[in-house]
Protein backbone atom coordinates (compact mmCIF):
# COMPACT_ATOMS: atom_id res chain seq x y z
CA UNK A 1 0.00 0.00 0.00
CA UNK A 2 2.63 2.55 0.81
CA UNK A 3 4.78 1.60 -2.27
CA UNK A 4 1.88 2.30 -4.55
CA UNK A 5 1.09 5.58 -2.22
CA UNK A 6 4.58 6.42 -3.30
CA UNK A 7 4.53 6.32 -6.24
CA UNK A 8 0.93 7.86 -6.47
CA UNK A 9 -0.70 5.01 -8.07
CA UNK A 10 -2.49 4.16 -4.52
CA UNK A 11 -6.71 3.47 -5.17
CA UNK A 12 -9.30 4.55 -3.12
CA UNK A 13 -11.07 0.99 -3.64
CA UNK A 14 -7.85 -0.93 -1.96
CA UNK A 15 -7.88 1.62 1.03
CA UNK A 16 -11.32 1.02 1.85
CA UNK A 17 -10.58 -2.72 1.24
CA UNK A 18 -8.40 -2.51 3.79
CA UNK A 19 -9.79 -0.05 6.03
CA UNK A 20 -12.06 -3.46 6.72
CA UNK A 21 -9.59 -5.25 7.53
CA UNK A 22 -9.58 -7.72 10.66
CA UNK A 23 -5.83 -6.59 11.72
CA UNK A 24 -6.17 -2.66 13.52
CA UNK A 25 -2.75 -1.97 12.37
CA UNK A 26 -3.91 -2.53 8.85
CA UNK A 27 -7.30 -0.12 9.67
CA UNK A 28 -4.83 2.58 11.30
CA UNK A 29 -2.26 2.38 8.03
CA UNK A 30 -4.85 2.74 5.33
CA UNK A 31 -6.31 5.80 7.45
CA UNK A 32 -2.79 7.23 7.51
CA UNK A 33 -2.51 6.59 3.71
CA UNK A 34 -5.93 7.81 2.28
CA UNK A 35 -4.51 11.18 3.49
CA UNK A 36 -2.87 11.39 0.48
CA UNK A 37 -6.01 10.88 -1.73
CA UNK A 38 -8.15 13.11 0.77
CA UNK A 39 -5.94 16.09 0.20
CA UNK A 40 -5.54 15.26 -3.26
CA UNK A 41 -9.34 16.14 -3.27
CA UNK A 42 -11.03 12.95 -2.69
CA UNK A 43 -13.48 13.96 -0.30
CA UNK A 44 -15.12 11.15 0.17
CA UNK A 45 -12.94 9.41 2.64
CA UNK A 46 -14.54 11.92 4.88
CA UNK A 47 -17.75 9.05 4.91
CA UNK A 48 -14.90 6.36 5.80
CA UNK A 49 -13.01 8.68 9.19
CA UNK A 50 -16.67 8.96 10.91
CA UNK A 51 -17.18 5.32 10.24
CA UNK A 52 -14.02 4.32 11.85
CA UNK A 53 -14.54 6.54 14.65
CA UNK A 54 -16.94 4.37 15.66
CA UNK A 55 -14.04 1.03 15.28
CA UNK A 56 -13.90 -1.38 17.79
CA UNK A 57 -10.22 -0.94 18.62
CA UNK A 58 -9.69 1.84 20.60
CA UNK A 59 -5.87 2.71 18.66
CA UNK A 60 -8.20 3.08 14.95
CA UNK A 61 -10.48 5.67 17.04
CA UNK A 62 -7.85 7.63 18.03
CA UNK A 63 -6.14 7.65 14.04
CA UNK A 64 -9.44 8.21 12.95
CA UNK A 65 -9.86 11.71 15.19
CA UNK A 66 -5.91 12.53 14.37
CA UNK A 67 -7.17 12.72 10.66
CA UNK A 68 -10.49 14.25 11.29
CA UNK A 69 -8.89 16.99 13.07
CA UNK A 70 -5.73 17.48 11.05
CA UNK A 71 -7.46 17.68 7.66
CA UNK A 72 -10.18 19.55 8.83
CA UNK A 73 -12.74 17.45 7.80
CA UNK A 74 -16.70 18.32 8.40
CA UNK A 75 -17.22 20.00 11.36
CA UNK A 76 -13.67 18.18 13.65
CA UNK A 77 -15.00 19.82 16.56
CA UNK A 78 -18.36 18.50 16.76
CA UNK A 79 -17.01 15.02 15.23
CA UNK A 80 -14.47 14.94 18.00
CA UNK A 81 -17.12 15.64 20.87
CA UNK A 82 -19.15 12.94 19.83
CA UNK A 83 -16.64 10.16 19.87
CA UNK A 84 -15.91 11.38 23.23
CA UNK A 85 -19.71 11.09 24.71
CA UNK A 86 -19.75 8.03 22.74
CA UNK A 87 -16.40 6.24 23.82
CA UNK A 88 -14.77 6.73 27.32
CA UNK A 89 -11.52 4.88 26.80
CA UNK A 90 -8.79 6.85 28.30
CA UNK A 91 -6.81 7.20 25.10
CA UNK A 92 -9.60 8.79 23.38
CA UNK A 93 -10.53 10.92 26.09
CA UNK A 94 -7.12 12.26 26.00
CA UNK A 95 -6.43 12.68 22.19
CA UNK A 96 -10.01 14.44 22.26
CA UNK A 97 -9.58 16.48 25.02
CA UNK A 98 -6.28 17.82 23.38
CA UNK A 99 -6.89 18.61 20.15
CA UNK A 100 -10.08 20.53 21.44
CA UNK A 101 -8.30 22.32 23.69
CA UNK A 102 -5.61 23.23 20.80
CA UNK A 103 -8.19 24.30 18.52
CA UNK A 104 -9.73 26.55 20.85
CA UNK A 105 -5.95 28.03 21.63
CA UNK A 106 -5.60 28.21 17.90
CA UNK A 107 -8.80 29.99 17.35
CA UNK A 108 -8.27 32.58 20.38
CA UNK A 109 -4.65 33.20 19.29
CA UNK A 110 -6.07 33.98 15.52
CA UNK A 111 -8.56 36.46 16.66
CA UNK A 112 -7.50 40.13 16.31
CA UNK A 113 -7.13 42.03 19.79
CA UNK A 114 -8.95 45.15 20.79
Amino acid sequence: MWTLEGLGALKPALVRRLMEDAEPRMRIQAIRASETLYKAGDRSFAADYAALTRDADVDVVIQAMLTINRWKVGDAAATTKTVMENNQAKGVQLVGTTMLTAGGECEQQSRPRT
